[in-house]
């Protein structure tokens, strides 16, 4: 019985899936700590090995091997990453930690776009399937638009003038990943914007680019605050015992304009939900949640509810949907 019971785990098509949704309830225990960090390793651990297994018991084993990969871009960029780049230079002598966080990044990155092309986002375009190679190619993007955001997520040093004077060039990484993915993401939304309008929607998804495009503006903005001013006031800080008296005016301007990114990058979700209902690309549960999620967000954002203002978050749904994406085109 037990045995049948693994069998069709195995079998089932959901399992990556699956294993991304409990490596996320593990974390957030460990995060809480309810599970230990022993419980919670070895938790991981199994997780892994069952990702594994799954994806040698198929015929396509190398196909099941990426997508089981792609899957596990959100644990491995936000956090496992940076788990052993610390540990590395204990073993290897390596004397900074960020270097080898970037090097191992580029592989991570370099090992994602190997996944998608395996999976077909970057196969050319046909005449008989220009559509779904315009599907396939905005997922291909987002993925690694997402990971470029979240990999520079884990570097964050907080806004505080001080831990960015003491940790200038992790600020500098965190700032310009947010730069790059963001950049990267918007064409992907962009080339989506060209596929959902293909399949029969010419309302929502332009709606959804036009809020990306006028949130992104402000984003841009305030990132250029970040590299520029906050690190000549950390500077100045540092040198004359207090940051200049302007900056908190400056700072404010600058949280006012990424609040209007937040807002208009979760009403963008919900825009290209509503798109993706309306076209029926992906399953219709996806674009429902898009939409009550996206919407819900941005209310929750304004309303300054706890949990709804990381810019990592962003890039979750677009990402799911990507995968999703991929597996029907």
């Amino acid at each position: 019985m037990e045995g049948k019971i693994m069998v069709d785990i195995l079998k089932w098509n959901w399992t990556p899936a699956t294993i991304l949704f409990l490596l996320m309830i593990n974390g957030i225990l460990e995060h809480q700590g309810i599970a230990g960090p022993p419980l919670g390793n070895i938790v991981l651990v199994l997780l892994i090995i069952l990702g594994i297994v799954w994806a040698l018991s198929g015929t396509a084993k190398l196909r099941r091997l990426s997508e089981l990969y792609l899957w596990l871009v959100f644990i491995l960029s936000l956090g496992t990453l940076k788990v052993i780049a610390d540990r590395l230079p204990s073993i290897t002598g390596m004397k900074n930690n960020l270097d080898t966080y970037i090097a191992l990044s580029i592989v991570h990155l370099l090992i994602i776009g190997l996944a998608l092309w395996i999976l077909g986002a970057w196969k050319k375009e046909t005449i008989d399937n220009a559509k779904p190679y315009l599907a396939r190619l905005a997922s291909g993007i987002l993925i690694i638009g997402a990971a470029i955001v979240w990999i520079g997520a884990v570097t964050f040093q907080g806004m505080k003038l001080e831990g960015i004077a003491e940790n200038r060039a992790d600020h500098l990484f965190t700032s310009g990943c947010f730069v790059i993915g963001g950049i990267i993401t918007l064409t992907g939304l962009a080339i989506l914007t060209m596929s959902l309008r293909d399949a029969g929607d010419r309302s929502f998804s332009e709606l959804g680019l036009l809020a990306i495009l006028f949130g992104s503006t402000f984003w841009i903005i305030h990132l250029a605050f970040r590299v520029t001013v906050m690190v000549w006031s950390a500077d100045e800080l540092i040198r004359t015992g207090s940051a200049p008296s302007w900056y908190e005016t400056w700072r404010m301007w600058s949280g006012l304009f990424y609040g209007i990114y937040m807002v208009m990058a979760y009403l963008s979700i919900a825009a290209y939900g509503a798109s993706l209902l309306k076209t029926r690309m992906i399953a219709r549960w996806l674009g429902r949640t898009c939409v009550i999620v996206g919407m819900a967000a941005a209310a929750m954002f304004a309303a300054q509810v706890p949990g709804f203002g990381l810019p990592l978050e962003i890039p979750i749904l677009p990402f799911a949907i990507s995968l999703f994406l991929l597996r029907r085109n």
